[in-house]
């Protein structure tokens, strides 16, 4: 499992920068906005490379990761804005859909009190995606839940137990949450040459 993480991470080439202006210059929330748009434009992408290609093709792989680096991007604005006591509203002016980190503190809290039927759908999202093996819970989760634009990204937390970011759609809202890995306990052999 490690070797093939090691391997991914430099399979995956280098990826042109997406132009996007100056972030650090702009508002939080403005920031965040071009981010959301940027995800937006990139999750249509994934879904053209998805019907070309199958799910490992090195071009959905950088895909993937770029979907990754621009929400890791988003989450930070948004984290800065409410670092400055300038929280942006969920959904900007413009945007096609709402980006909601459950990571950040009290976002269950305020999906269970907001939207109960999603609150519900997220919590059983979460539950089977970190028991579900690794390279399966994608198509699970859009099958079994009807959502849509789901990306595990390709960069794993190096902890014990690994995590990485699972993003998803359901409706107009888009899920962001860092799950647990399920992990063989049985090692697999090495490659023979």
């Amino acid at each position: 499992m490690r070797a093939t993480l090691v391997f991914l991470a430099l399979a995956i080439p280098a990826l042109p920068a997406q132009k996007l202006p100056d972030l650090a210059a702009m508002k939080p929330c403005d920031a965040a906005a071009v981010l959301e748009q940027a995800i937006e434009t990139g999750f249509q992408e994934l879904d053209d490379l998805r019907i070309k290609y199958v799910e490992n093709h090195p071009d959905v792989r950088s895909k993937k990761a770029r979907l990754a680096e621009l929400e890791s991007l988003w989450s930070a604005q948004i984290t800065r804005a409410e670092a400055q006591n300038q929280p942006c509203s969920q959904a900007t002016a413009g945007s096609p859909r709402r980006l909601v980190d459950l990571n950040l503190p009290g976002a269950m809290e305020r999906l269970k009190r907001d939207n109960p039927a999603h609150y519900a759908t997220v919590q059983a999202v979460l539950d089977s995606a970190s028991r579900m093996p690794e390279g399966r819970a994608e198509s699970y989760v859009r099958v079994t839940y009807k959502a849509t634009d789901v990306l595990f990204s390709p960069l794993v937390l190096a902890s014990d137990p690994p995590k990485t970011d699972l993003t998803f759609r359901l409706d107009d809202v888009v899920y962001r949450r860092l799950v647990t890995l399920r992990v063989s306990a049985t090692p697999e052999p090495a490659a023979s040459r």
